[in-house]
């Protein structure tokens, strides 16, 4: 198979990474034939229509401009189109057919320990090395970790791979096809068995039955019971440049308290961020699910107060100027939504603030910190396989001023962010795989 300038991708059957377009060209040789074959896709105008639908009501008085960018970029990066997930040729059989090398990615049975995972794998291909084909390779899950966790495998995950996964899986790890294990006891011992998954096919057959030495895996409680857990760490990392936008609250005597921002340097170096996100290659097109995920951020606010009085007020009048530094950490619990052009999610805020405040009028400078909550709301969208755009809006509560002025005090924000971040899921397991 060769792409449109003749480079060989490779020999059927095969998993291929394409761009999405209107028609995708390829040729088939086989025999001192060439054969030229297009993947048409589709332009898939009913998401193209409803996901980009709410940009236009946005942008209503300026004639729905945000519909007519946002679609144009769906048809630029491909976003717009469906293209076939499995294609079939019908070719006439070789003369000589060539012998049919499996490679094998071999999944375990859910467990909490690494190492009794791949210990099974080991103790399934060696009991069943005399079942396999002669030129059959087994890929252990250890090799392709990473990957897994890429694409939401992880070491309790048991569901159904999709289509779309499954290619995803073939192609970074070669795989033809995927070995799904269980345990299963019988009078001779504890069984390895399972089930072998064709990846172009899909057809599916009993895989041969191994035999685990070790006793049977105990159901007990153990402290790696804990990684299941590792999600609640940030699995991103984003730079995230954010306008925080304090709302003052007027001490008595005064009548009003206005702000003016200042562009400033630390305000930019701070925008980076630890944070999460949920990759699509984890969901269904549309899909949804709750979530409880953390985040920890630095911000500047460089800012000149203006406090008028009261007409009647026997109080002075302020204009200063100082900055504010911030650090958050903070838990958002609530619900995504997936679609095919991006999740939304709407979520609560839980967890608290660190505020160091420069001298503010007669107020020396200070650092305190406070519990907050709030609300927020985000859209995600991934451009690659690693990066990510992302646009949120927040707006948190304090319990207790985190700024206090003569005129005024601070216990209330709205914060609006645009980032740009590269997922990282592996971290999670790099940090597992450290520990143990």
């Amino acid at each position: 198979m060769r792409d449109a300038e003749g480079v060989e991708l490779g020999r059927t059957p095969l998993v291929l990474r394409v761009k999405r377009d209107d028609a995708v060209p390829l040729t088939l040789s086989m025999g001192g034939r060439e054969t030229p074959v297009r993947l048409d896709c589709d332009v898939r105008t009913g998401i193209v229509v409803l996901g980009n639908a709410p940009y236009g009501l946005l942008t209503l008085a300026g004639y729905g401009w945000g519909f007519v960018a946002a679609a144009g970029l769906d048809l630029w990066t491909g976003a717009a189109y469906g293209c076939p997930e499995r294609v079939r040729f019908e070719v006439p059989a070789p003369a000589a057919p060539p012998p049919v090398c499996r490679v094998l990615l071999v999944l375990p049975p859910p467990h909490d320990d690494y190492a009794e995972q791949d210990r099974v794998v080991r103790a399934w291909a060696d009991s069943t090395r005399a079942a396999r084909g002669p030129c059959d390779r087994v890929v252990p899950t250890a090799q392709v970790r990473p990957e897994l966790a890429r694409l939401g495998l992880g070491a309790h995950d048991a569901r159904e791979i999709d289509r779309q996964r499954l290619n995803k899986l073939a192609e970074q790890t070669g795989a033809t096809h995927l070995v799904r294990l269980r345990w299963a006891a019988d009078a001779a011992g504890t069984r390895i068995e399972g089930t072998v998954r064709d990846v172009f096919t899909d057809a599916r057959t009993p895989a041969p039955v191994g035999y685990d030495p070790a006793p049977p895996p105990d159901d007990g409680f153990s402290w790696r019971a804990l990684w299941k857990y590792l999600y609640l760490l940030p699995n991103s990392v984003a730079f995230a440049p954010s306008v925080t936008n304090p709302v003052p609250t007027p001490a008595e005597g005064y009548d009003s308290v206005t702000l003016e921002y200042h562009a400033s340097l630390p305000a930019l170096l701070t925008g980076w961020t630890l944070t999460s996100a949920e990759h699509p290659d984890q969901f269904d097109s549309w899909d949804a699910h709750w979530k409880l995920t953390p985040s920890v951020g630095l911000g500047v606010l460089d800012v000149t107060w203006t406090a008028t009085p009261a007409d009647d007020a026997d109080v002075p009048a302020y204009a200063d100027r100082s900055t504010t530094w911030f650090i958050r950490g903070y838990a958002e619990l609530g619900g995504v939504f997936h679609t095919p052009l991006g999740a939304l999610d709407l979520h609560l805020l839980l967890g608290g603030v660190g505020v160091y405040q420069e001298a503010l009028g007669t107020a020396p400078a200070d650092f305190r910190g406070a519990f907050e909550g709030g609300l927020g709301a985000a859209y995600t969208a991934f451009l690659s396989d690693r990066t990510f755009f992302r646009l949120a809006v927040a707006g948190f509560g304090t319990g207790d001023p985190t700024i206090e002025h003569p005129a005024f005090t601070v216990d209330q924000y709205g914060v609006a962010t645009v980032a740009l971040g590269y997922y990282l899921p592996e971290t999670r397991w790099w940090l597992r795989s450290l520990v143990e």
